[in-house]
């Protein structure tokens, strides 16, 4: 089955940049067809009469009055994904344009052409994916809005909304206008929608009716139903839809569910929790993950916590809760990686604890350490009271005993520790829950792989070797530092005649910064010393050592000190050395990267990864030499031609191929 094909509009004057970016786009899907306007004359009738999946816009466009123009484009923002291309010194207009309803904006720095593909394909999904909780006050959480009412284009994307159906959602106006109205139907009811949808033609628009449910982020689940009416303009066109979103007596829904018995539904959203899971770590999905076990275990309060590698602590995401905001220093935001390893020491499931009422800064005068006392690991009694601070913690592990995070349970209904059987469906659950995470996370690991791959054969299709090699290396390096997660690539090409590493190409944000990495070169010795086997992964190095001779670089590119003491983490003094081999299994080159966005130390796969592109790197710059060695022989034989008609005679001589050869071999 052939993919739809994806109709992206380019607006912008720089032919070259568009011609550069028809073909990436091409390589990197096939049913990408990228349409260029650069002429402001031609503007109104490109965009008339004709759908596009999303637009590009270019902001050198504007003139020096482009301000009608853009509000044009914001316009357009309510009907496209529209994606900003602005230029690094022009970066307000980029953040100006998300605020009017524009999906992204791209720098155009070295490198924007590998990242436009991909960030038009995520445009496409569109998908509302920050899981920031907007904050409701305590007098709009006294009145429930009862109905909200907004407007949809006819491919169901918000272009208007009133005040009730943001409260009702609570969402962001960013999210709101990045979103469609299928995104908040639940996944049970969403087919009737799509079934709707596609029964509408030109000639024959209906209403549309649905009880569904939606998920606030604070209240949870809440029924609701939804009404569609077809709508037109002054003009007779058909213009889009008005809705209304209307509760269902919440009242009486809170009792239905407090009435249902457990086990049936329990288990029911358990699978339901698998098709939650498919749009990936959504809000949706971490909505109902948290909820659950609130909802059938009986407890007021769920909060849920999920790891950030960066600050190497357990963040909070989501919290539901029927009472109001904890405002002391139990409503923690976030958990240090050390506090929850040692609660988890077991490496089980789930742990009822005691919260420590007493502040950081008090345990630290009384302990000595804010770390220490945090926890007091409880016994399960049943029937005992629940005092303030009992926890419960369940535990979301994977097999290798990895935290990916976890979920905390509050103050019980019944203001008591409930029953065994709750304790063991909780184990259950979250044992249910775990592989769910741990599944994603091993698809996720595969996932980047595969695209990681997809923009490499992109680029390397797309180059030519009539094209500059500089313009290779250029875009080489910012995939790497795109693509796998690096703030400082470097690409290096050791010169025949010196054997010096010249810095050919710099992947940093600091223009001026890289041309002064650019002006550097190394000695092959002053490499060769680091070298080492005990530096070595596969074919490349791992560099440790302190005062390394790659510490200038370090310097000019005003790279922070660590202070880390985790084990895995890329300490100040690491770089990673990835050479070059030529067919003759010489080195001809190197990558030099660090400062990885995670503070993460490579594993074996990414530097095998990092290797292959080495390598193709490497017949690039060898086939290019042979290419240019050809030229200019070619060159020289229509010169002597022309000067002394000596072309026929050396075309006829017996070793005129093993003369050519001679002169190309490296």
């Amino acid at each position: 089955m052939t993919e739809k094909i994806k109709n992206i509009l380019y607006l912008g004057k720089d032919e070259k940049f568009a011609h550069s970016l028809k073909r990436m786009m091409q390589l990197y899907r096939q049913d990408f067809r990228l349409h260029v306007n650069t002429s402001l004359n031609q503007l109104p009738q490109t965009l008339e009469g004709k759908l596009y999946d999303a637009i590009l816009f270019d902001t050198q466009f504007l003139s020096d009055d482009g301000q009608a123009l853009l509000h044009q484009i914001y316009r357009l923002a309510a009907k496209f994904p529209v994606i900003f291309i602005v230029d690094k010194d022009n970066e307000t207009v980029g953040r100006q344009a998300m605020e009017n309803g524009v999906f992204d904006y791209l720098i155009k720095v070295d490198g924007v052409l590998t990242a436009l593909p991909f960030t038009v394909e995520k445009a496409l999904e569109h998908r509302p994916t920050s899981l920031q909780l907007s904050t409701v006050s305590q007098e709009d959480e006294k009145v429930e809005p009862e109905t909200g009412f907004f407007e949809i284009n006819e491919h169901g994307r918000i272009i208007f909304f009133d005040d009730n159906f943001e409260k009702m959602l609570g969402l962001s106006h960013r999210e709101l206008y990045q979103s469609y109205i299928s995104d908040f139907i639940s996944e049970e009811d969403r087919d009737f929608y799509y079934r709707w949808q596609t029964e509408q033609s030109p000639g024959n628009k209906e209403g549309f009716y649905l009880r569904t449910q939606i998920i606030h982020p604070e209240k949870g689940v809440v029924p609701v139903e939804l009404r569609l009416s077809p709508y037109e303009q002054g003009t007779g066109l058909f213009s889009g839809y008005r809705g209304i979103l209307r509760i269902v007596q919440p009242a009486q829904h809170e009792k239905v569910a407090k009435e249902t018995l457990p086990n049936l539904d329990f288990f029911e959203e358990l699978y339901e929790l698998n098709k939650h899971l498919r749009k990936g770590l959504s809000q949706l999905f971490l909505m109902k993950l948290t909820e659950i076990p609130k909802k059938y275990f009986g407890f007021k309060t769920a909060s849920l916590y999920l790891y950030d590698p960066l600050a190497n602590n357990y963040r909070k995401e989501i919290t539901l809760s029927e009472e109001e905001t904890n405002a002391d220093h139990l409503s923690v935001d976030f958990f240090t990686g050390e506090a929850i390893k040692s609660l988890f020491a077991q490496n089980q499931f789930t742990q009822f604890a005691h919260q420590s009422l007493f502040s950081d800064v008090e345990r630290a005068k009384l302990l000595g350490s804010k770390e220490k006392g945090l926890f007091e690991k409880l016994q399960w009694q049943e029937g005992k009271a629940w005092n303030k601070g009992d926890r419960l913690f369940l535990n979301l592990k994977g097999t290798n005993d990895q935290i990916f995070g976890f979920i905390v349970l509050e103050n019980p209904t019944s203001g008591t520790i409930p029953s065994s059987a709750i304790l063991q469906q909780a184990k259950l659950y979250i044992i249910f829950a775990s592989s769910l995470f741990e599944g994603f996370d091993r698809y996720s690991v595969i996932e980047k792989k595969h695209r990681r791959l997809k923009q490499i054969f992109t680029l390397f299709g797309a180059y030519s070797l009539e094209l500059p090699l500089e313009n290779l290396l250029r875009e080489i390096v910012w995939l790497v530092k795109f693509s796998f997660g690096y703030r400082l690539v470097i690409l290096g090409i050791l010169t025949r005649s010196t054997r010096r590493l010249e810095l050919k190409a710099v992947a940093i944000e600091d223009k001026e910064k890289a041309q002064v990495l650019k002006r550097l070169h190394f000695s092959i010795g002053q490499i060769a010393n680091y070298m080492r086997e005990q530096f070595r992964i596969s074919r490349s190095y791992f560099i440790t050592q302190k005062q390394n001779v790659f510490y200038l670089i370090k310097r000019i590119y005003g790279l922070p000190v660590s202070n880390y003491k985790q084990q895995k983490r890329w300490y100040y003094e690491d770089v990673l050395l990835v050479p070059l081999y030529s067919s003759k299994n010489k080195i001809i080159g190197f990558f030099i990267i660090d400062d990885p966005e995670d503070h993460s130390k490579p594993d074996l796969e990414i530097i095998q990864m990092l290797e292959k592109i080495a390598q193709m790197v490497a017949v690039h710059v060898e086939n290019k030499v042979v290419f240019t060695q050809l030229q200019q022989y070619y060159l020289k034989l229509q010169k002597n031609n022309r000067n002394n008609g000596q072309l026929d005679a050396q075309k006829n001589s017996k070793g005129s191929i093993r003369n050519i050869l001679k002169i190309i071999n490296l």
